[in-house]
């Protein structure tokens, strides 16, 4: 009884501490009424604090611990960055979450082993590409402009193929890479984790992540 009960008063803990902000269409409007800006990146932060000097903007990683009430403006760039704020911020009694980005396709590219490997298979049996030819490609694969230029970065950051002079060529062995091994492939990856974990997710789900937090 004791377990069920500390339980549900965590729950409910939770519940009231955070408020989903997440499909506030007017951005602008929801920046000038809230307390306490949070962001987590950056570019996000100088962006804002330049454009509404009035409004009290921080950055996660220097959040200071007198403050009661926050928002948290951008989406962070990965799940363990997020968890380590809520591990770290224990002492905060609202946390509005907005998690806005201007990019939300670089959120979704979440592309399948059968994907990657069509598409390695496609540049290593077709020589002679150029980059004027990468919106063809894409067609044929099925993939957005976004998604080949982002298959190509992991693909070139894996020496799996080159670009010189405007043309793709691939090196007559292929080492042996995996995917994780690309830096590019691994913040991705995590960008797609955000976006399931803290924004398709029911707001009820992301009380119970937090509360695992």
């Amino acid at each position: 009884m004791q377990d069920v009960e500390e339980q549900v008063l965590s729950t409910d803990e939770a519940q009231s501490r955070l408020v989903d902000l997440r499909q506030t269409h007017n951005i602008n409007v929801q920046l000038q009424q809230a307390q306490n800006l949070v962001f987590f990146h950056q570019h996000n932060f100088q962006k804002i604090q330049d454009k509404y000097p009035q409004l009290n903007c921080v950055l996660a990683s220097d959040l200071n611990t007198d403050l009661k009430k926050v928002s948290l403006v951008d989406r962070p760039p990965s799940l363990n960055v997020f968890e380590q704020f809520v591990k770290q911020n224990q002492h905060l009694e609202r946390i509005e979450l907005i998690f806005h980005t201007y990019y939300p396709a670089y959120y979704q590219l979440n592309l399948t082993p059968k994907v990657w490997h069509r598409c390695l298979k496609y540049f290593l049996n077709h020589k002679n590409l150029t980059i004027k030819n990468l919106a063809s490609v894409a067609k044929y694969l099925k993939l957005s402009n976004l998604e080949i230029k982002f298959v190509l970065k992991v693909f070139s950051e894996l020496n799996f193929v080159k670009i010189e002079n405007g043309f793709l060529i691939h090196p007559e062995k292929i080492p042996q890479q995996q995917l994780v091994d690309s830096k590019t492939y691994c913040q991705i990856r995590d960008l797609a984790a955000v976006q399931t974990t803290l924004i398709d997710s029911h707001f009820d789900e992301i009380i119970k992540y937090t509360n695992t937090i």
